[in-house]
Formats: C-alpha cells, sequence, structure tokens
C-alpha cells in the first residue's frame, strides 16, 4: 500500500475511521516501525488530499 497508493473502494477512501484506527494500532511501541506507520498515515493523505483528522471530521459531519 505504501509504494503503490491506497485501492480505493467504499470500504477504504470513505472510510478514515478505519484509517485512523489502524494508524492508532500500528503506532503503539512494538507494533511496527514508527516510520512505517508515519508513512501509511501520509500514504492516507494523500489519497485524499488533506490530514487524516480532516477527514474524520468531514466524515463525521456527514453522518
Amino acid at each position: 500500500m505504501i509504494e503503490r497508493g491506497i485501492a480505493c473502494c467504499a470500504h477504504t477512501c470513505k472510510n478514515p475511521v478505519l484509517y485512523q484506527m489502524v494508524v492508532n494500532i500500528i503506532s503503539l511501541p512494538g507494533v511496527t516501525a514508527p516510520e512505517l506507520a508515519a508513512e501509511f498515515r501520509l500514504a492516507v493523505e494523500r489519497m485524499a488530499q488533506k490530514s487524516l483528522e480532516e477527514q474524520v471530521t468531514d466524515n463525521q459531519r456527514m453522518l
């Protein structure tokens, strides 16, 4: 995913809450390298062209 970008479908690109959960989990000490978690977040932000926090906020407004 990090090298090629994110494959978009209704379950991924439209689900920033899922991405936030993944970032939270992979950012836990010992789960993966901090650099990998940062690269994942950057890939998500590139895909949406906005920060992950903005994506989550926008998603919550739509509910």
